[in-house]
C-alpha cells in the first residue's frame, strides 16, 4: 500500500512514514524524509532556544540530577578524561578501525567501548562491553581489574 506525502507530493511505500496514532490509516501524512529536513531546518533557524530547551528538560528529569552528580564528581577525580583521554581515543583509534569487534574481558562480540584505567595515559584503551565497562567503575568488580 502507497501513501502520498502532503510536502513533497510523492506515492511511497507506508514504511517510508512514520507510524502516528492519531491519523486515520496510523501514520503521518508526511514522510520520512521531509519530516528529518523541517526539523533540521527548524533546529538549524532556532539553534539556541532549541538548546535551552534540551538542558531545562534535562535538568527537570531526576535521572539526569544523578547523572551530573555522578560526572562532575568523575570530573574531579580524574581533570584529564574529557579533555585528552575521550577525544584522542575517538580520533586515533576508533576513526582509524583499530577497535575491535568484541569485548577483550568476556569476549562477546559488540562494539566495545574504550576503558582508561589511567586517563593521563590517554591512548592506553582496555575495549570492553558497556556491562564490563559499568562493572570497572564500580567497586565491588574489582575482580576483574585483577584479571587483566
Amino acid at each position: 500500500m502507497d501513501k502520498e506525502c502532503k510536502k513533497c507530493g510523492k506515492l511511497k511505500p507506508l514504511s517510508d512514514f512514520y507510524v502516528h496514532k492519531m491519523m486515520l490509516d496510523g501514520y503521518l501524512n508526511f514522510c520520512k524524509e521531509c519530516v528529518k529536513l523541517r526539523i533540521s531546518i527548524h533546529y538549524h533557524r532556532n539553534g539556541d532556544s532549541m538548546r535551552e530547551k534540551e538542558r531545562a528538560r534535562f535538568q527537570e528529569r531526576k535521572k539526569g540530577k544523578v547523572y551530573h552528580d555522578y560526572i562532575n564528581l568523575h570530573r574531579h577525580d580524574y581533570p584529564n578524561y574529557k579533555k585528552n583521554a575521550t577525544n584522542d581515543v575517538r580520533r586515533k583509534l576508533t576513526y582509524k578501525g583499530l577497535r575491535p569487534d568484541k569485548c577483550l574481558i568476556c569476549g562477546t562480540f559488540c562494539i566495545p567501548e574504550g576503558h582508561h584505567p589511567d586517563y593521563s595515559k590517554p591512548l592506553e584503551v582496555i575495549w570492553c562491553c558497556s556491562i564490563c565497562h559499568k562493572r570497572f567503575h564500580h567497586s565491588r568488580y574489582n575482580l576483574i581489574k585483577e584479571m587483566l
